[in-house]
C-alpha cells in the first residue's frame, strides 16, 4: 500500500513539476500576444504575420498589446480606421487643443506617433487657416504681410505655397488703398505719376487695373499746367490750341468741366499776342467756336499786303482791350 501511494504521489509531483515549467516558460515568452493567448488555451505563435490582416502592425502599433483593440478575444469586425480606436474609448483620442478636422487620422500622421508628421493633408481641416496658421500650431502672417483681417484663403489659393497662385481679393475694400499700395507690399504710385496727396480711390475707381482712373478736380485746383503737359496728363494738342504759352489752363477752362471742349475765351489772359496770333485761320476747329480769321467773313477787308493799316488796327484793337 505504502508503494502505491509513493507511486501516486511521485506522479502527481511530476504533473505539477511540468505544469510549473510550462507556465514559466509562458510568461517569459516575448511572443507579443502571448499573455492574450491564454484565452485559447496557450501562448500564440510566434511566427505569425498580422500583415496577413491586411492591417500591418508597424511603428507604435507593433508594441501594442493584442487585447487592446482585440477585446475579449475577438477578431472579427475589429476596427481599421485610426477613429475606430483612438475615440476616447479604446485608444486615446485628439485632445482638445487638436485643430478642427476630420476624423482621417492618417491624413497627417503616421504609426510612428502622434507628433511624427510628415505630410499635412489640408483638405481634412474643417476650420479657417488661421486655427492653424496663428504661430503657435503652424506659421503666421509674417511682419512684412499687407494689413487685412481677411481669412487667408481669400486671396491664398493653394496649400502649397504662401507665395504661388497669391490673388488679391479686393471685394469690399473701397479705400484705403495706400496702406498696401505704397511700393513695398504692392505697387505703389510711379514716378511719372502726377503730384497729389489724394487717396487712390479719388480718382481709381477699379481694384483690377489702374487704367482708366478719372480725376476729380476741385475747384481751387488752378495750376493746371503742372500736369496737362502732354506728359503726365493730356496737354495743348490737336486740333492746334491758340499759342498760350505761359498761361494757366484755368483761365479759359474750368476746372470742374467734363471736357476741354468747355470753354470761355479769356482774350484778357492773352493780351500779350496780337490777335492774328489766334485768328488767322489756323484754330477755327477748336471747341464750339474757334478762333476765326478774316476769312471766315467774306468781304473783309486784308491787311496782309498794307502793314501800316494792319498795325493801325492792331492799336484800336488794344485800346478797345481786345488786344
Amino acid at each position: 500500500m505504502q508503494a502505491f501511494l509513493f507511486r501516486v504521489c511521485s506522479l502527481l509531483f511530476l504533473t505539477v513539476a511540468i505544469l510549473a515549467g510550462a507556465g514559466q516558460a509562458f510568461a517569459q515568452s516575448s511572443t507579443p500576444g502571448a499573455t492574450f493567448g491564454q484565452s485559447f488555451g496557450g501562448p500564440l505563435r510566434g511566427s505569425f504575420d498580422h500583415a496577413t490582416t491586411s492591417f500591418p502592425l508597424t511603428g507604435a502599433h507593433s508594441a501594442v498589446a493584442c487585447e487592446s483593440c482585440h477585446a475579449g478575444g475577438k477578431f472579427k469586425n475589429t476596427p481599421r480606421t485610426c477613429f475606430g480606436c483612438h475615440n476616447g474609448s479604446v485608444a486615446a483620442a485628439r485632445p482638445p487643443t487638436h485643430p478642427q478636422t476630420t476624423q482621417q487620422c492618417s491624413g497627417c500622421h503616421t504609426p510612428g506617433g502622434w507628433t511624427d508628421l510628415k505630410v499635412i493633408d489640408h483638405t481634412q481641416a474643417s476650420a479657417k487657416c488661421s486655427t492653424c496658421h496663428n504661430g503657435v500650431i503652424a506659421k503666421a502672417k509674417p511682419p512684412g504681410h499687407i494689413p487685412t483681417v481677411a481669412p487667408c484663403e481669400m486671396c491664398h489659393k493653394t496649400t502649397t505655397n504662401f507665395t504661388v497662385a497669391v490673388k488679391m481679393d479686393h471685394t469690399g475694400i473701397v479705400s484705403g488703398c495706400a496702406t498696401c499700395h505704397n511700393n513695398v507690399n504692392a505697387l505703389g504710385k510711379p514716378a511719372n505719376h502726377i503730384q497729389t496727396t489724394l487717396p487712390c480711390e479719388a480718382c481709381h475707381k477699379s481694384t483690377v487695373t489702374f487704367a482708366g482712373a478719372y480725376y476729380q478736380h476741385a475747384p481751387g485746383d488752378t495750376d493746371c499746367a503742372s500736369c496737362h503737359n502732354g506728359k503726365t496728363a493730356i496737354g495743348p494738342k490737336t486740333p492746334p490750341h491758340i499759342p498760350v504759352a505761359g498761361v494757366q489752363c484755368s483761365n479759359c477752362h474750368s476746372n470742374t468741366a467734363p471736357s476741354f471742349a468747355s470753354y470761355s475765351m479769356n482774350h484778357p489772359a492773352v493780351s500779350g499776342q496780337r490777335c492774328d496770333a489766334c485768328h488767322n485761320g489756323a484754330f477755327t476747329g477748336q471747341g464750339a467756336q474757334g478762333a476765326q480769321g478774316t476769312a471766315s467773313y467774306p468781304g473783309h477787308l486784308v491787311f496782309e499786303n498794307d502793314p501800316a493799316q494792319k498795325d493801325k488796327i492792331m492799336a484800336a484793337a488794344k485800346d478797345l482791350g481786345l488786344n
